[in-house]
């Protein structure tokens, strides 16, 4: 199965009670990604999507595991399926 996807939106809630909960701000996790605050917050509110670039800044930040929780997939499926390739195991509960 070829994936065309060209980024993921994030689950702004579970975002921001990651950040929250780790002593950091959007301010902080928007600079990271390489974006104003103002532009992390639109995309976070219009659920738009983050490129591959900042995917990858948000896992080194969050760690895999976490990053993967704030994701949002299209379906059920997909999300196992890529649980599966990345972690080798689709038994841990995915939808927390």
């Amino acid at each position: 199965m070829k994936n065309d996807i060209k980024g993921y939106s994030l689950k702004k809630r579970c975002l921001q009670r990651w950040i929250y909960s780790h002593g950091y701000t959007q301010l902080y996790v928007a600079r990271k990604l390489g974006l104003s605050a103002e532009e992390f917050k639109r995309k976070l509110r219009e659920h738009e999507k983050f490129n591959e670039y900042q995917i990858g800044c948000l896992v080194q930040l969050m760690k895999a595991k976490a990053a993967f929780r704030v994701l949002f997939f299209p379906s059920l499926r997909m999300r196992r399926q890529i649980y599966s390739e990345v972690f080798g195991s689709s038994k841990e509960r995915l939808n927390e």
